[in-house]
């Protein structure tokens, strides 16, 4: 056996010593660049806030898997893929766990976002479109000749009401108010019959009525009728984001009773002249949280909705799933749609034009 003299051990101690002493001192260095950092974050000025964690990783020797975990997120939020993965992966070798399961779900999402879109654009629509409040849900009229969506903006009626705007060879035209579907409650348009002469909408239009239901109005060549109550498919809950496909298939939201959590997915068949008591997609779609805004593509297999639930990069995220089978239960597992599709924030809603590569989503980014 060998023999430690004391002289042999103090020298290893001292440095223990000392490097446990150093590396507290190392991330209080680096931490008012992170709180700053934060305020940038919180304000939205995500490429200022990557300067200030990149300066508290730099004060702090590397040593703060915290900071590695804020620079992956926000290098999501500016849509940089490639520093993404880098500073992801780094916090998930310092072996730190409290955002470990987060991290390993942000990293999977990135590895599979190629295979969703080969490549996406995002651009923001015209300023004008916007207001100062909520805009949210924009749908483009079978001929494509308009964009209608929900706003909070000014107007004749409270809360949220329709609007619409043309579009020209220029581009879009001013949005003005659709008075005949709006009222002083909230309203939403989902979708369009395939003449483009049936529209199904979200609202409140009865008197008393607080529950929110689905809607259908007929378009009469010069306004839109009053919106009738789909009693059909709705329930005493909230009944919302109707989407009819090939005018035989619609999708809505829903709180009602019989689901797997707040809002779920449901589906209802239009047969012999009338809608079918609604099937709730199941619990591969569906999770003990809220999915909503369904949007059934052209090829009549493959779905897109949000959820606050299925692993995404933000609060409310984007995906996709593809019916299996003539049971409507049956999908495969949800895929997050990725970057820059989804951010770090909410992401709402997705629409795709028909035979053409653009479409509309809504997001708080």
């Amino acid at each position: 056996m060998k023999h430690i003299n004391r002289s042999e051990i103090l020298p290893g101690l001292a440095l223990l010593v000392l490097l446990t002493v150093l590396s507290p001192l190392l991330a209080l260095q680096g931490e008012r660049y992170a709180l700053e950092g934060m305020e940038y974050y919180q304000r939205g000025e995500y490429k200022n806030a990557i300067e200030q964690y990149l300066l508290a990783d730099k004060s702090a020797n590397g040593s703060v898997p915290n900071y590695h975990y804020w620079l992956g997120r926000l290098n999501i939020a500016v849509g940089d893929t490639t520093n993404a993965k880098l500073w992801l992966d780094k916090y998930l070798q310092s072996g730190e766990k409290q955002h470990s399961t987060q991290v390993q779900n942000y990293l999977d999402i990135l590895s599979r976002q190629k295979k969703i879109f080969s490549q996406m654009d995002v651009k923001n629509m015209p300023k004008y479109i916007y207001s100062w409040n909520s805009d949210y849900g924009a749908i483009l009229s079978p001929d494509q000749n308009y964009v209608y969506y929900t706003s909070l903006s000014p107007a004749k009626f409270e809360k949220e009401n329709i609007w619409r705007a043309e579009k020209f060879d220029s581009g879009w035209g001013k949005p003005y108010l659709v008075e005949s579907l709006s009222s002083d409650k909230n309203e939403a348009l989902g979708s369009f019959s395939q003449d483009g002469k049936t529209a199904y909408l979200f609202g409140n239009f009865e008197k008393g009525k607080l529950d929110g239901d689905i809607y259908t109005s007929r378009f009469d060549g010069k306004k839109w009728a009053e919106p009738v109550n789909l009693s059909q498919v709705n329930s005493s809950q909230v009944d919302v984001h109707p989407a009819v496909y090939n005018d035989k298939w619609m999708f809505f939201s829903s709180s009602r009773n019989g689901g797997f959590g707040g809002m779920d997915i449901w589906v209802s068949e239009f047969r012999d002249g009338m809608w079918s008591l609604p099937v709730n997609l199941g619990p591969t779609i569906n999770t003990s949280g809220n999915e909503q805004t369904p949007f059934m593509d052209y090829d009549g297999r493959t779905l897109f909705f949000a959820s606050d639930t299925h692993p995404g990069l933000g609060g409310y995220d984007l995906f996709k799933a593809v019916k299996l089978s003539g049971d409507w239960t049956v999908w495969s597992l949800p895929e997050n749609l990725g970057i820059p599709a989804n951010s770090i924030r909410n992401d709402r809603a997705f629409f795709h034009s028909k035979d053409a590569n653009t479409g509309f989503i809504t997001t708080d980014r």
